[in-house]
């Protein structure tokens, strides 16, 4: 399956001098998120498979329109951060899905509850509920998502199923091909 992921330009060198693309916890973009990612890795291992791995790969099957232009980290003081887009092949049996629009709720600490939940979300567990983020019907039911993005992880994936690496180029505003053979974008 082709699969999508945005990651820095350190994070690609530093994988192909390791020969492996696999996540760096030091990557985890704000100190903040630890938690989340912690919980979202030991997830991966119940759910998925068990895992050597410190951290994991955000991957899409279908990129959001919203990232579509790389522009994917703005700092109010450091401006753009250059993304770089990887397209590569693997294996869906070893991807974790999850909403996207639901994940919000658990990188802003909150908890995934029903309407009859909700007015005990004082004395509920901290992580009450982000076990929903992976059941796409009933965040439908319960208005989380609408059901049209979903984000996985992984724990890696090899040079050998690498496609290309793209920089998007704010001047001209499309995708240029940095490595690999081109594959077509299919909302470029």
């Amino acid at each position: 399956m082709k699969m999508y992921t945005f990651q820095k330009l350190a994070w690609w060198g530093a994988c192909r001098q390791r020969g492996s693309y696999v996540a760096d916890p030091s990557f985890i973009p704000y100190e903040s998120m630890r938690m989340q990612y912690i919980w979202m890795l030991e997830s991966y291992k119940k759910r998925i498979r068990d895992t050597s791995a410190t951290a994991l790969i955000w991957v899409w099957e279908e990129i959001p329109e919203g990232y579509r232009d790389g522009a994917m980290d703005w700092d109010i003081e450091e401006g753009y951060k250059e993304n770089y887009l990887f397209v590569f092949e693997h294996s869906e049996i070893d991807v974790l899905w999850s909403c996207f629009d639901a994940w919000y709720v658990p990188l802003n600490e909150g908890r995934l509850t029903t309407a009859e939940e909700e007015s005990h979300e004082d004395i509920l567990p901290e992580q009450y509920g982000w076990e929903r983020v992976f059941d796409f019907e009933w965040l439908i039911e319960h208005e989380y998502s609408f059901g049209s993005t979903k984000q996985g992880v992984i724990d890696g994936f090899t040079e050998d199923e690498l496609l290309s690496v793209y920089r998007f180029n704010e001047t001209s505003r499309s995708w240029e091909l940095l490595h690999g053979e081109a594959v077509k974008l299919d909302w470029a």
